[in-house]
Parts: C-alpha cells; sequence; structure tokens
C-alpha cells in the first residue's frame, strides 16, 4: 500500500470510531539536524457497542525535515499492557526476570 492509500486508509478508520479521544503523556522530541524523534505515551479511548475502551501505548515517530516540511518517516507504537472494555485504565508493569524479581 502507498502513502496515500495508508493515509486515507488511516483517516477512515478513525473517522469510523465513536466517541474518540486522544492524549499523549511524556513528550520527548530530539532533533538531530534534519532528523527528528519524539517518543511519547498515547491514551485513547473510544466507543465499541455499549462498552469504552481505552488503551495506552509507547509511541516513536521519527520526522525527516525536507526543505523546511517536518514529514514523518516512520512510526511505531507497542501497547503498554491490554485492557478490558470498561476495565480500568491500562497501566505499565515492571519487568520481571525468570525468577520473580524486578528488572
Amino acid at each position: 500500500m502507498d502513502a496515500a492509500a495508508t493515509r486515507k486508509a488511516e483517516h477512515e478508520g478513525l473517522a469510523a470510531l465513536q466517541e474518540l479521544t486522544m492524549g499523549v503523556d511524556a513528550l520527548k522530541i530530539d532533533v538531530f539536524g534534519t532528523v527528528g524523534i519524539a517518543t511519547f505515551i498515547l491514551n485513547y479511548s473510544f466507543a465499541s457497542g455499549d462498552a469504552t475502551v481505552r488503551r495506552k501505548e509507547r509511541s516513536t515517530l521519527v520526522f525527516v525535515n525536507e526543505r523546511g516540511d517536518w514529514k514523518i518517516a516512520h512510526e511505531h507504537l507497542s501497547p503498554i499492557t491490554p485492557a478490558e472494555p470498561d476495565g480500568p485504565e491500562n497501566k505499565s508493569q515492571p519487568m520481571r526476570s525468570e525468577n520473580g524479581s524486578r528488572r
């Protein structure tokens, strides 16, 4: 799928969601010449039938400056933990080693 088709599909998918809310926490931006990297926690929720789905994801966007315009060259999102509809908002959990101690 090319960039235009991907953007179109993403816009259509987001437009179909009911009661979509999005927010960003822990935003960090680093710029290295013509490359910028933004890392953050993406919080979002939307209605799904009678339930509300809530999610948190670690997010990274890599930008490239082309003739003064910052364009997204790459994005990556990873769920922090799964959340259930109408359940408590998901929270990050400490990693544990095989013997159960925290890392």
